[in-house]
């Protein structure tokens, strides 16, 4: 009896603090907002195509023009939309960046609630997240960029997909989210591709349905870019120069995969666990994926720790399910 009593507000307390930790950390991220002192030369870049989008000029110039663009539109008309009441782009992005990063760690709370049915899990999973994330790569909370607010979107569609593998409604809703988070930025590969192979094994019905819906979607999708944008957008995006290293792959993989180190093995620890458990066997393919999608395009020059958000988001999830799955061992054998 007093153990139990002690494990249920020990638990409650651990959680407290790490609440309050969290807010702390967020405190510098929020008290930044209205500062108008660039956080990234992003936020300049990101600002000025929302700018010249609502001012008339073409999102994406011809290329022999001294300015590109290499974003899919649809940030810079949220962006320019919420812009034009505050009165500034860059405050505008940076507040649907934070609010955005803020989902992401709702919806893995979520996605690990479904997966293991414990709340305090759930808890720790998004508070790990938010706290790594901001301890980490702070400059990028709350920073003018597409990039979480992309992930947002991913990741409401992954939610969508996971009771939507067996009915129509959702794998298109959650489909379609998918391909909309892909127009705010186009290189979130991971969860898509991680669910179209899931479907491959585990469901060849509704993969077969999958690939149908996606190729509608997506045809319908670049023939409405072909006719908004014209060829433009696709040598902006598919042909802007861009300088490729391997030696900085090794230097990226050394700063921002060396902290995540801890969670990769204890992704393959609980994966040689739970490999029976199909719905666990998504995120961590959704892992492999990240992982190799992330040090495949950060040796792009200019590509910054953004690669790996990904991955952070599967491991944060995965985390979760390992305390889910070390508590429930212990219960298993203290019965």
């Amino acid at each position: 009896m007093g153990s139990t009593i002690f494990r249920k507000y020990g638990i409650a307390l651990f959680l407290l603090l790490l609440t309050l930790l969290t807010l702390f950390l967020l405190s510098k991220p929020i008290i930044e907002l209205p500062f108008l002192i660039a956080k990234d030369p992003n936020e300049g870049w990101n600002a000025l195509h929302a700018e010249r989008l609502f001012s008339g000029k073409p999102l994406y110039p011809d290329m022999t023009e001294l300015i590109s663009n290499n974003y899919p539109p649809l940030s810079f008309y949220i962006v320019g939309t919420l812009g034009s009441i505050l009165g500034d782009n860059i405050i505008a992005g940076r507040l649907i960046a934070l609010t955005s990063f803020l989902i992401v760690g709702l919806c893995i709370g979520n996605i690990v609630y479904r997966l293991t049915q414990s709340l305090s899990v759930a808890i720790f999973s998004s508070l790990f997240f938010i706290t790594y994330t901001t301890v980490y790569h702070e400059n990028y909370i709350g920073m003018d960029d597409p990039q979480w607010l992309a992930h947002a979107v991913m990741m409401i569609a992954l939610l969508f997909f996971l009771p939507g593998n067996q009915n129509n409604l959702l794998l298109s809703l959650s489909l379609i989210l998918m391909l909309l988070a892909g127009l705010i930025k186009h290189n979130l590969i991971p969860i898509p591709t991680a669910c179209t192979i899931w479907l491959f094994i585990y469901n060849r019905t509704t993969f077969y349905r999958w690939l149908i819906y996606l190729l509608i979607l997506l045809s319908v999708i670049l023939l409405l870019l072909y006719y908004g944008y014209g060829l433009n957008l696709f040598l902006n995006i598919l042909k802007t120069p861009r300088i490729y290293s391997f030696s900085l792959i090794i230097d990226n993989i050394k700063e921002w995969l060396s902290p995540l180190a801890i969670y990769m093995v204890a992704t393959v620890i609980i994966a040689a666990n739970t490999v029976s458990n199909r719905y666990f066997a998504l995120i961590y393919i959704m892992v492999v994926l990240s992982l190799v999608w992330g040090v495949y395009i950060s040796g792009g020059v200019g590509v910054d720790c953004n690669a790996f958000f990904d991955l952070i988001i599967s491991l944060s999830i995965v985390n979760g399910l390992t305390v889910h799955w070390i508590c429930t061992h212990f219960k298993q054998e203290e019965s």
